[in-house]
C-alpha cells in the first residue's frame, strides 16, 4: 500500500510557498546562488524541487532538507520524479520509496518519537537560509582533520562553523571553517519543534531536538555504490531524554519505475556479517535490506540495505550498546492495523517498536513492506548534549554484492572518509627548540604507513636557498627527532620537514623558525672527575677571541697547554680532552690539578683530580 494521497496532499498544502534552490558553496563566506531574506511570502524552506540528489555515484538518491531520504516515486510531490534510490545510475530501477530518521525517548516518563517520514515532524526553520547546502572535499573553508590546514580561519578551533549558511561562531564570516567530506556533500539542519509541525501533528510530543544532517557520496568506482548519512542530534530543550533510541525507517520499493505496482512484490531481511578486514571495530556489520522477490525477470537484481556505521558505545552496556549495530529490527506490512503487523501510527506505538530489542525474521512473501532498524538504548541525553549516529545506504548485485559494498562503506569510514582506503600521511606536529648544543627538531605524523623517510630542510636568515641536513641523506622513517649541530650562535633559522612517500613524492610540514643560543663565557666542570685515563673539558665564548686553556699543578706550574688559538663562538661551545700527560707526553703524578681558561680579558679556572 502506498502512503495515502490524503497524507501527501496534506504535506503539499503545508508547502504552498517554497524555496526550491540549493546552494553551492563558493568563495569563503559567500554562496554562488540562493535565496535572500527579501523573498516574499516564505512559509517554510522545504526544498521539494528534486534538485537535492546524490548523483556522482552509481546509487542515485534524493535527500530532503527535513531528513527525508528518497523521493516517493509515483507521488504527487514535485520531487517525486527525482531518483529515489536508483541503482545502477540511469537504469530507472528504484529500491526505495522513502526513508528517514526516527528518534525516540522517554520525556518525563512519556514516550516520544520524532520522525522525518512518513510524518514530517522534523522541519527546518522558516528562515530562507535554512535550505540545503552543497560542498565537496577541497572546498574553500572545508579543510578537515588530519590536514594541517583544518583550522581554516586560524582561530584555534576546528570545524566550529558548520555548513548551514550561518555565522555559527560569531566572527562575521559564514561557513568559513567546516569539514568538507566526499565528492558530493549535502548539508542541512532541522528540529522537531517547528510551529507548523506542531500544528499539523498536535498529538506528537516534540523532544526539542536539533539535528545537523550531512550526507556524503563518492565517485570512485570502489566506493560509489553507497550514500552515508551523519546525524548529530542535540537536545536543545530543558528535559532529560531517557532510554533513547535512534532508528532508520525505510519503505523498500524495488523495481523499474515503468512497471505497474512494482512496489507490491518485495521482500525484506536482516543479516549480520563479518566486516572481514582485520582490526575493524565492530567485527560485524548489521544490515537491514529489501529486494524484489522474483527479480522482475532479471530487471531488478540488486539488494538494497541500510546499516549502522557508528554511534556511541559503552563496553559495559550500561549507558549505551556495547558495540555498534542494530538492537531492534522490525517489519511492517501495508494496509493492516498496527496490532497485526501494520505501520505504527503514534508516539506510543513507534516507541514500542524501537525499544523491542529483538531481531525479527525477514519477510519473503511478496508484498509492500517497510522496516525499521534501531540502536539503543542510550541511557540519557542531557540538555545541551549531542550524540552522533552515522548510517549507510548501500546497493549491490544480489545479497553478496550488497554485502561487499557494505564492507567497502565500512572500510572507507574507518579510513577517515579517504577513498584510497587508507589514512593519508599528514604532519601533525613539527617543533624546533634551541639548545646549548644546537637545535632540537621533533615531529609526529597522523599516519606513518607508506613512507620512505624524511628530509629536513633548513634556510638561514634571509637566504633565498636552503640546505638539506644530514648530508642530504634521508632520516630513517622510524625516527621522530633530529639535532642540528651545524648552526651558528644567535642566528635565525627556518626549518621544514619533508615526508618522502613510497612513490618518491614529498609532502611538507608548515615551516618553523628558531633563533639559536648566543652563549656567554662559560667554563664547565670536567667529566669524568676524578679520572684515570681521559677527561673532557667544555667551554664557550661569546665572541671571537684569543683563547688559552692550560693545566696547572698544585704549585701553580703549567703542566700542559691544551688550546692556544683564535676562536669564534659556536653553538654548543667547545670541548677538549686531557689524557693526564704533560707537554712532553709523560704521565703526571696522581693528585689535584687546576685547569684555567682565558679568552680576551675573561678568566676562569676549576679543579680536577687525576688518579693513576
Amino acid at each position: 500500500m502506498r502512503v495515502s494521497r490524503v497524507l501527501l496532499l496534506s504535506f503539499l498544502s503545508l508547502t504552498a510557498f517554497l524555496i526550491v534552490q540549493t546552494t553551492d558553496l563558493g568563495a569563503r563566506g559567500t554562496a554562488k546562488s540562493g535565496p535572500t531574506k527579501q523573498l516574499p511570502d516564505i512559509q517554510n524552506v522545504l526544498v521539494i524541487d528534486g534538485s537535492t540528489v546524490h548523483n556522482v555515484g552509481e546509487l542515485r538518491m534524493h535527500v530532503g532538507n527535513w531528513g527525508l531520504i528518497g523521493s516517493m516515486p509515483g507521488g504527487v510531490l514535485p520531487f517525486s520524479s527525482a531518483p529515489s534510490a536508483e541503482w545502477p545510475a540511469g537504469s530507472g530501477v528504484e529500491y526505495l520509496f522513502s526513508a528517514g530518521l526516527w528518534v525516540g525517548a522517554l520525556k518525563g516518563g512519556i514516550p516520544a518519537v520524532s520522525t522525518a517520514t512518513y510524518q514530517t515532524e522534523f522541519r527546518p526553520t522558516q528562515d530562507p537560509i535554512d535550505i540545503m547546502y552543497r560542498s565537496s572535499e577541497g572546498a574553500p573553508g572545508g579543510a578537515r582533520t588530519p590536514s594541517p590546514m583544518a583550522d581554516d580561519d586560524g582561530d584555534g578551533v576546528i570545524d566550529e562553523d558548520w555548513l548551514n549558511g550561518r555565522d555559527d561562531d560569531g566572527d562575521g564570516l559564514i561557513d568559513e571553517d567546516f569539514a568538507a567530506i566526499s565528492d558530493q556533500m549535502l548539508s542541512c539542519w532541522y528540529t522537531d519543534d517547528q510551529p507548523e509541525a506542531i500544528q499539523q501533528f498536535p498529538e506528537h510530543n516534540p523532544m526539542h531536538l536539533l539535528v545537523r544532517h550531512e550526507s556524503y557520496q563518492w565517485g570512485d568506482d570502489r566506493f560509489d555504490d553507497f550514500v552515508t548519512v551523519e546525524w548529530r542530534i542535540t537536545n536543545i530543550g530543558t528535559d532529560v531524554l531517557e532510554d533513547m533510541y535512534v532508528a532508520l525507517f525505510a519503505d523498500f520499493d524495488c523495481g523499474p519505475r515503468t512497471r505497474s505496482n512494482y512496489w507490491a512484490d518485495d521482500g525484506t531481511g536482516f543479516v549480520e556479517v563479518p566486516a572481514v578486514s582485520p582490526g575493524f571495530d565492530p567485527p560485524y556489520l548489521d544490515i537491514a535490506y529489501g529486494y524484489d522477490v522474483d527479480g522482475d525477470g532479471g530487471r531488478t537484481p540488486a539488494y538494497f540495505g541500510v546499516m549502522m556505521l557508528d554511534h556511541p558505545t559503552d563496553p559495559s552496556g550500561s549507558t549505551a550498546p556495547s558495540e555498534v549495530g542494530v538492537t531492534t529490527y522490525a517489519n511492517f506490512a501495508g494496509d493492516v492495523p498496527f496490532e497485526v503487523g501494520g505501520d505504527p501510527t503514534n508516539d506510543f506505538e513507534r516507541y514500542e517498536v524501537l525499544s523491542r530489542q529483538t531481531i525479527e525474521p525477514g519477510i519473503e512473501i511478496p508484498g509492500d513492506i517497510r522496516a525499521v532498524a534501531s540502536t539503543g538504548p542510550f541511557s540519557e541525553l542531557l540538555p545541551g548534549e549531542t550524540m552522533t549516529v552515522t548510517v549507510a545506504f548501500v546497493a549491490g548485485p544480489g545479497l553478496e554484492g550488497m554485502i561487499a559494498n557494505a564492507r567497502a562503506a565500512k572500510r572507507l569510514y574507518d579510513a577517515g572518509w579517504y577513498p584510497d582506503g587508507s589514512v593519508p600521511v599528514f604532519v601533525t606536529s613539527f617543533d624546533a627548540s634551541a639548545k646549548d648544543r644546537g637545535v632540537d627538531l621533533a615531529w609526529d605524523l597522523y599516519a606513518d604507513e607508506g613512507i620512505q623517510g624524511f628530509r629536513i630542510h633548513r634556510r638561514e636568515g634571509a637566504a633565498e636557498q636552503g640546505v638539506i641536513l644530514n648530508g642530504g641523506m634521508q632520516v630513517p622513517a622510524s625516527e621522530r627527532s633530529f639535532t642540528d649541530l651545524e648552526v651558528n650562535p644567535g642566528e635565525r633559522y627556518e626549518y621544514r620537514l619533508g615526508v618522502i612517500l613510497l612513490d618518491g613524492s614529498e609532502i611538507y610540514s608548515q615551516p618553523v623558525t628558531v633563533t639559536t643560543v648566543a652563549p656567554g663565557f662559560v667554563l664547565r666542570q670536567n667529566t669524568p672527575n676524578p679520572f684515570t685515563r681521559t677527561t673532557t673539558i667544555e667551554y664557550a665564548i661569546p665572541e671571537r677571541e684569543t683563547v688559552s686553556l692550560s693545566i696547572y699543578d698544585a704549585a701553580g706550574r703549567r703542566v700542559r697547554s691544551l688550546v692556544e688559538a683564535v676562536q669564534d663562538p659556536r653553538v654548543g661551545g667547545y670541548s677538549i680532552s686531557w689524557d693526564g700527560k704533560n707537554d712532553r707526553g709523560e704521565a703526571v703524578a696522581s693528585g689535584v690539578y687546576v685547569y684555567r681558561l682565558k679568552a680576551g680579558k675573561a678568566i676562569a679556572s676549576k679543579k680536577l683530580m687525576f688518579l693513576r
